[in-house]
C-alpha cells in the first residue's frame, strides 16, 4: 500500500493528477481506513477539476471509482506463500 501511495505522491509532485488517482485508489483498495490517502485522492482530483469525483470520496469506498480509472481486483492477487523461496536453488544447494 505505501508503495503504490508513494508513486502517486510522486506523479501528483510532477503536477501529472490524472496518472496519479489510480495508485492512491489501489491503495484505498487494500487499506480503505488510511485516511491521508484520501486527502491524497481528494488533492488529485481538485487539481483535475474533477468535483464531481470529489463528492464521491464521501462515500469512502474505492471502488465506487471503476468507471474512471483501472484497479486491481483484489480476488485475482495471487495468495502469499514462501514456496518459491524455498524453491530457488540458494537454498537448496549442497555447498
Amino acid at each position: 500500500m505505501r508503495t503504490l501511495a508513494n508513486i502517486g505522491l510522486g506523479y501528483n509532485n510532477i503536477a501529472s493528477f490524472k496518472e496519479a488517482a489510480p495508485y492512491f485508489l489501489n491503495a484505498l483498495l487494500l487499506n480503505p481506513e488510511a485516511h491521508h490517502i484520501w486527502d491524497y485522492v481528494r488533492r488529485s482530483f481538485f487539481n483535475m477539476n474533477r468535483f464531481d469525483l470529489v463528492e464521491k470520496i464521501n462515500l469512502r469506498d474505492p471502488n465506487a471509482f471503476r468507471d474512471e480509472f483501472q484497479l486491481i481486483d483484489l480476488n485475482n492477487l495471487p495468495k502469499q506463500s514462501l514456496d518459491r523461496l524455498y524453491e530457488n536453488e540458494i537454498w537448496n544447494s549442497s555447498a
